[in-house]
């Protein structure tokens, strides 16, 4: 066996065993049956158990999850402070479970994620209870709380500092907030059923970013407390946050109106909150994005094909190297913004990081320095067609430029767009025009990738014209030093 068949052989052993190491369907789960009679409190602490109940079996909160991949399936739990702790891990599952007696909080996930589907939580014995709390978990994948039910506490599901889903429960008998996603958390709300709450049906407050969608509000009455937002409305925004409210319906309120956004909170039509896939699932719906985009430089280089032909004919001189310079100085400042570009699709959709701040960080990921670095690189280009009639963008050259620049300028009316819903709107995370309905992050990596393509195979033309990249480098180095 030749060694280039061993390598290959090698290469394919270690790329199974990658996978078989993530792909949890093929791993081995241990499975922890009750069997009837007391138990716990418990402590899971084996990555990927599974544990059940048979009939009969009376389970003492708190129930501690404290490993990966733990899967609870119908459990009853009775008492404890809290019913199930969930706390530094991530791919927990909660399936049917029932928890009544907790005095704190039914479910409380923390700083974790986690799926939890079905549950049954009353009986609370705190007037600050909780029916599910989810906290301090934004640099983990999204807790998802769906078909759920929750009777009573002083909230029923609630988020602080977390990135959530909370989907079709039904919440009711809550005192303050039935369903809460505050403390720049970002959270999607949606085909809920409240009734019979106090204070507020469904609330987005301290800066986060929430979609209200779907969702049923029934019957709120106020505290009496005199506090404006647990005054008795279906939808309260509070606090410089952002709300998109889509298809609610609110029915029962005490406040005398459906909806309120006070200090500084506004409500969008409009909001760049979506919820993709995690890991390599997550970067493939962008891919037509980023293929559409290099189509369109395909396509409008295909229409420069004749004067490519006319000018192998004519023979035009190639340029000074002013208008050289103009081309490399454009595709260097492109290149950098590319990159940061792209560094924001490997933390948004590959590694679901906290910071998805691309490759300078934060404090260069805002609205104003992502449209100087297009006004920027739209300078150059507009720069050397003006200079166009030097010749340096000769034949098939001018096609690919020509396509780059007419995506440039549509990005360019993007950012502008983005500035001013950023300034005048106050919305930190400003869709654009057309960049929420594509995928923002997607969106603005593929049309970037578009104008660095046309500018790169531009710049390729152009040096085989002139005799190769040396003989292009040579032409620079005197206008650069």
């Amino acid at each position: 066996m030749t060694g280039y068949r061993r390598l290959l052989i090698a290469a394919a052993v270690i790329a199974v065993a990658a996978v078989a190491s993530v792909w949890t369907p093929w791993a081995s789960n241990d499975t922890l049956v009750l069997r009837a009679g007391t138990h716990g409190p418990l402590t899971l602490d084996t990555p990927g158990q599974v544990v059940r109940a048979e009939d009969g079996v009376r389970l003492r909160g708190p129930v501690t999850v404290a490993a990966d991949d733990v899967r609870l399936e119908g459990l009853s739990i009775v008492g404890g402070e809290t019913g199930v702790l969930v706390r530094e891990v991530d791919g927990v599952v909660l399936d049917d479970i029932t928890i009544s007696g907790a005095s704190m909080h039914g479910i409380e996930v923390v700083d974790a994620s986690a799926t939890i589907t079905g549950c049954h939580i009353s009986g609370m014995g705190h007037s600050l209870a909780q029916g599910i709390e989810v906290r301090n978990q934004t640099g983990r994948p999204h807790t998802i709380v769906e078909d759920c039910s929750i009777v009573g506490g002083k909230e029923g599901i609630v988020a602080h500092s977390a990135r959530v889903q909370f989907l079709r429960n039904e919440v009711t008998g809550t005192s303050m907030r039935a369903v809460a996603i505050l403390e720049m958390s970002e959270g999607i709300a949606a085909g809920n059923r409240i009734h019979d709450v106090v204070g507020a049906g469904l609330f987005c407050g301290d800066m986060s970013h929430c979609e209200f969608r779907d969702n049923t509000v029934t019957g709120v009455a106020s505290d009496g407390s005199g506090v404006a937002n647990q005054a008795g409305y279906g939808s309260v925004t509070w606090y410089y946050s952002t709300v998109r409210h889509r298809g609610n319906t609110f029915t029962g309120v005490a406040a005398g109106e459906s909806v309120t956004i006070r200090q500084g909170s506004v409500e969008v039509e409009r909001f760049p909150l979506s919820i993709w896939p995690q890991g390599w699932r997550g970067v493939l719906p962008g891919l037509p994005i980023a293929l559409a985009a290099a189509g369109a430089v395909l396509f409008v280089a295909t229409f420069g094909l004749r004067r490519w032909r006319g000018d192998q004919h004519r023979g035009r001189p190639v340029a000074e190297d002013g208008a050289l310079a103009l081309l490399g100085a454009g595709l260097a400042v492109q290149t950098m913004h590319m990159s940061e570009h792209a560094v924001q699709v490997w933390q948004v959709y590959v590694a679901d990081a906290e910071v998805r701040a691309g490759l300078l960080g934060q404090a260069f990921n805002t609205e104003w320095v992502h449209l100087s670095s297009n006004v920027a690189v739209m300078a150059f280009m507009l720069g050397l067609i003006v200079r166009e009639r030097d010749g340096l963008l000769r034949g098939g050259a001018w096609s690919w430029f020509a396509g780059a620049t007419a995506i440039q300028v549509w990005h360019l009316v993007e950012h502008g767009a983005k500035v001013f819903q950023h300034e005048a709107l106050g919305i930190k995370v400003a869709p654009g025009i057309i960049g929420d309905d594509l995928g923002l992050v997607w969106f603005h990596f593929g049309i970037n990738s578009a104008v660095w393509a046309g500018q790169v195979i531009a710049l390729v033309i152009v040096a085989r014209a002139l005799g190769g990249f040396s003989r292009v480098r040579g032409r620079l180095e005197p206008v650069t030093a």
